[in-house]
C-alpha cells in the first residue's frame, strides 16, 4: 500500500509541472499576438500619414500651377494634420515641404519643382526625416 501512495503523489507533481508549461506557452503566444497586432496598426497609420503628406504635396503643386505666388497652408485630411510650405531658393526652383502628423507619427515629403519658361516639372520627390 505504501508504494502505491508514493506513485499517486508523483502524478500530481507531474500534472502541476505540465500545467505550468502549458500556461507559460499560452501566455507567450498571447503576448506575441498582441505585439504583432500593435505593430501592424502602427504601420498602417504610418502609411496613411504618408499618403496624407503626398496629398498635401500634390495639392501644393496644383495650387502653384494656378498661382505661382502660393506660399503654403495648413489642412486636415481624414483627421491627419498636414502643413504645406513653399520656398523659392532661386527664380526657377520651388521647394514644397509637406509635413503630415497623426498621434506622434510624422512623415515629411520634399518636392522640388523646376520652372522653365513657365512650365513646371518635378525635379525631385523624396521623403525626408
Amino acid at each position: 500500500m505504501r508504494f502505491y501512495n508514493d506513485k499517486r503523489g508523483q502524478s500530481v507533481t507531474i500534472l502541476l509541472v505540465f500545467m505550468v508549461v502549458v500556461i507559460t506557452v499560452t501566455s507567450a503566444s498571447v503576448a506575441m499576438m498582441l505585439t504583432n497586432s500593435l505593430a501592424g496598426s502602427t504601420m498602417q497609420r504610418g502609411t496613411l500619414v504618408l499618403y496624407a503628406s503626398e496629398s498635401g504635396a500634390e495639392n501644393a503643386i496644383m495650387r502653384l500651377l494656378r498661382n505661382p505666388n502660393y506660399a503654403g497652408e495648413t489642412m486636415t485630411i481624414d483627421g491627419i494634420n498636414v502643413v504645406i510650405g513653399v520656398n523659392t531658393p532661386t527664380t526657377t526652383l520651388k521647394v514644397i515641404t509637406s509635413t503630415a502628423t497623426l498621434n506622434g507619427i510624422k512623415r515629411v515629403l520634399e518636392v522640388q519643382l523646376l520652372n522653365t519658361d513657365g512650365i513646371f516639372g518635378i525635379n525631385s520627390w523624396k521623403e525626408i526625416n
